[in-house]
């Protein structure tokens, strides 16, 4: 885990909305007025954040943002590139990570419910090296799908967004 501030801790706990202010590129000024929005709504305190605190924070969110961007524009055939693979506030040292390869993979499933289009984000960890190109990754991302959503009578479509951390 990075070395994160008790500003950087408590912010931790929101990173979910600083990610959707990366998203929607609005810079750290955003994601600060959207973490204080939340604060006045929720009664949440950040304390003891500080500006620079969400500066770090959304830096993580930013290159999240851009390992997906990444992923989606490489080409399904080749390698993954390393731009497609973000770290974040809880991955591991770059030291810890090559004895024991970790990642966390998040993606966008679309499926069928009830004869509804409905679609969610599912994660899954993966306790070893990424497969060796873009649609063995895909290939792999979709096992997973159809098996979770078969276990509650969803009907799989489609995988959309894929993030990639190294934990």
């Amino acid at each position: 885990m990075a070395d994160l501030t008790p500003g950087m801790q408590a912010l931790s706990q929101a990173f979910g909305i600083i990610q959707q202010a990366a998203a929607q590129k609005l810079g750290v000024g955003g994601a600060w007025a959207a973490i204080k929005a939340n604060e006045a709504l929720t009664g949440t305190s950040w304390h003891p954040a500080s500006i620079f605190d969400m500066n770090a924070m959304y830096s993580m969110a930013a290159g999240l943002r851009n390992a997906v961007t990444a992923f989606a524009a490489s080409p399904d055939t080749q390698p993954i590139p390393s731009a497609a693979v973000a770290t974040s506030w809880y991955s591991r040292s770059l030291s810890q990570f090559s004895l024991s390869p970790s990642y966390d993979i998040r993606y966008q499933v679309s499926y069928m419910e009830n004869g509804q289009l409905a679609t969610q984000w599912l994660t899954y960890t993966r306790d070893m090296l990424l497969p060796t190109t873009k649609s063995a990754l895909i290939a792999s991302i979709e096992e997973h799908a159809v098996s979770t959503l078969n276990s509650y009578d969803q009907s799989f479509l489609g995988v959309g967004s894929v993030e990639i951390t190294a934990t």
